[in-house]
């Protein structure tokens, strides 16, 4: 009888003791499972956050595209500024000079095309309205360099300007 009582006990404590372990087993996949849940929820959160702004900056980038369509110079960016030098500027033609620089990319899908524009200043008034034509006209370019020298005697004023042009690369 004794000896049935300790393979009880002993069959008991095996039980308790597989049990136990089975338990915890189960207990710590709960706990990385949950911790899994967490860091799939904070994801979740970063995705929709993500989400929202990606569709914020597609849409001003269709935006801005669509600028670009209708402010792009069809017959040429030289040609635009002869004309802008002659009609705003009251410059007389070859008077003043228009080189071309070489282009970079911009933004992926564009390119920065750069010209390099100097000519003589026959009134103030017409280099202020060149530059506000070609600033904020309705083809606009970007003014990223002027210089404007005066001579000693203030009897001529020669304008430089480097102007650049955004275009759609195809």
């Amino acid at each position: 009888m004794r000896e049935k009582g300790l393979i009880l006990a002993s069959a008991a404590a095996v039980l308790i003791l597989a049990l136990a372990m089975t338990y915890q087993f189960i207990h710590q996949k709960f706990v990385d499972q949950s911790a899994q849940i967490d860091a799939l929820e904070g994801k979740r959160k970063e995705v929709i956050e993500n989400l929202a702004k990606y569709t914020t900056l597609n849409a001003r980038r269709q935006i801005i595209e669509s600028e670009y369509t209708k402010a792009e110079i069809k017959e040429g960016v030289r040609s635009h500024l002869e004309k802008l030098l002659r009609e705003k500027a009251g410059v007389t033609t070859g008077s003043y000079t228009i080189r071309d620089k070489p282009t970079s990319e911009f933004g992926g899908s564009y390119e920065l095309a750069p010209f390099s524009v100097t000519f003589p200043a026959v009134t103030l008034q017409g280099v202020v309205d060149f530059l506000r034509e070609v600033t904020h006209g309705p083809r606009p370019l970007v003014l990223t360099e002027l210089e404007m020298k005066k001579g000693r005697m203030g009897e001529r004023m020669d304008v430089s300007a480097d102007v650049s042009s955004i275009r759609k690369v195809n």
